[in-house]
């Protein structure tokens, strides 16, 4: 049988084939105000403080942050390693929908370089539209940072900067290079920069590990997951050939089910977690996410905690683990390229495990468990925050006693791919189908939403329109810092931006 169109190409499919015409909602910077959560911060308590990606456009994503002392002046300085061009390495993953809509291009906005444009064949357009990816380091001046470049390898070498993290002294960045394996990058003055593992963080896995996502310390041990295999990885001190496996691959050894053909089920990592000496893993599972747990990082000392997306197999995973009130809080995934019927879409849910592996759903879609267990969010709210349109929970953070959740947002994506369909104006059906998905309040149909709640029951809404931009499709980057809670933006139209809530 024919393969269903995944979501995205299923969607647009549906709406390039209509007629008719609507309008498109019109921007509004109002942010909404919410149901009143206790809290310290609101959206005017945020304050722009980069745009257009620093300095380059390109840059899309703040991918990696951290704060780090590397001059060794006692006061830290802001750490940031970019993506570049991320929406436009990301076309080839949509190509159903280039075949389907054959004379459909990448809207302009997404600023893809299309010399050698081919759906065929995709080798030409990724070299023209490879950017290179950098850290930048920032000085607070007492109002703002001052910026200056500190890495920036080949676009060859380097396409991305995952994540960062600090250990003993150095500060470490995870790379992505889609071509020789993955390096974990470190310094300790935050000028010079040294491979701090082999390409593919362990030989004999680099042409499987190309991109590390997720870190953690755990004790005197860094822990990194691959997102591009089921592998995570550990070392007491980080440096090439230093590195041994902390899991085998998809949690076999510890009991996780695989394929008929003996295939792991868990794949790519997602996010890490510690809390109270023990590490959380989230890997990425088509049919629900997992959630594990272990206080050793070895293969075989794995423990299950949440299975099957705790009654949920239409998400793929945990795109956030985050420590906070003595549980970890996990918001799923809904990866669009990965779903291959529209209607098992589900939009993001939340959910916290305790110590003893107690869950609880948060946001999320009220179900019966296998056990026969009746489960509904304690919030009230649906998946998605009552929104289709967020399909996952991109990241989030404790702070100031506060769980704050930012979420990706894929309205403004399908909406720009309409408007360069129809123009300013949609055919009825279209605009009947879109809303079928996102829902009638169409002031939600921009940019990301920011929640906060001190309880996990009672949310409030920070920004539902991305701080006013469309553009802001995604929360990118959550960090508690000394001069505040620093939000970064997934921006790949005008670059990525920096905003900071100095409450």
């Amino acid at each position: 049988m024919p393969r269903s169109p995944t979501f995205f190409p299923a969607l647009l499919l549906a709406a390039g084939c209509a007629s008719g015409r609507a309008v498109l909602p019109a921007a509004d910077d109002t942010a909404p105000e919410g149901d009143g959560a206790a809290g310290p911060l609101a959206a005017e308590d945020f304050r722009l403080l980069v745009a257009d990606g620093i300095d380059d456009r390109i840059n899309s994503y703040p991918w990696a942050v951290a704060t780090f002392d590397g001059d060794g002046d006692g006061e830290a300085e802001l750490y940031v390693g970019t993506a570049g061009n991320a929406l436009c390495m990301q076309v080839p993953l949509m190509g159903e929908l280039w075949s389907l809509l054959p004379d459909l291009v990448p809207p302009d906005s997404w600023q893809c370089d299309l010399s050698h444009w081919d759906p065929s064949d995709w080798t030409a357009y990724t070299l023209d539209n490879l950017a290179p990816a950098r850290v930048y380091r920032g000085r607070w001046n007492g109002g703002n940072f001052d910026w200056d470049r500190v890495f920036e390898p080949s676009a060859f070498e380097v396409q991305g900067f995952r994540g960062a993290i600090v250990k003993d002294d150095r500060l470490y960045m995870l790379g992505m290079d889609l071509v020789d394996g993955a390096i974990v990058w470190s310094t300790a003055d935050g000028e010079t920069w040294e491979a701090a593992s082999d390409p593919g963080v362990i030989p004999e896995h680099a042409g499987i590990t190309t991109s590390v996502r997720g870190a953690a310390v755990l004790g005197d041990t860094l822990v990194v997951g691959s997102a591009s295999s089921g592998f995570l990885y550990a070392a007491e001190d980080p440096a090439p050939g230093n590195w041994r496996l902390a899991s085998s691959e998809g949690f076999v050894d510890s009991g996780s089910p695989t394929t008929e053909d003996g295939e792991p089920l868990n794949g790519p990592f997602w996010d890490l977690a510690v809390l109270d000496g023990e590490l959380y893993a989230a890997p990425l599972n088509e049919q629900g996410g997992e959630l594990w747990r272990t206080a050793d990082p070895s293969p075989g000392a794995w423990t299950r905690l949440v299975g099957g997306g705790y009654g949920q197999d239409g998400t793929q995973g945990f795109m956030d683990l985050t420590a906070h009130d003595g549980r970890v809080w996990a918001g799923t995934v809904t990866y669009p390229p990965l779903v291959t019927d529209m209607d098992a879409v589900v939009a993001t849910e939340l959910l916290r495990v305790d110590r003893e592996a107690h869950a609880e759903l948060l946001v999320g879609e009220a179900r019966t468990l296998d056990d026969g267990t009746e489960v509904t969010p304690l919030s009230g709210m649906g998946p998605g925050f009552d929104y289709g349109g967020n399909l996952y929970t991109w990241e989030a953070t404790s702070y100031a006693g506060a769980y704050y959740a930012g979420t990706f947002d894929a309205a403004p994506l399908v909406l720009d791919i309409l408007d360069e369909l129809y123009g300013d104006e949609l055919p009825e059906e279209v605009d009947a189908l879109v809303a079928g998905w996102l829902g009638d309040d169409r002031d939600r149909w921009r940019g990301f939403d920011l929640y906060r709640t001190t309880d996990g029951e009672t949310w409030r809404a920070i920004t539902l329109d991305g701080l006013g931009d469309r553009d802001n499709y995604g929360v990118r980057a959550l960090l508690p810092t000394p001069w505040g809670l620093l939000l970064g933006t997934a921006n790949p139209f005008d670059g990525f931006q920096l905003w900071l809530a100095e409450g």
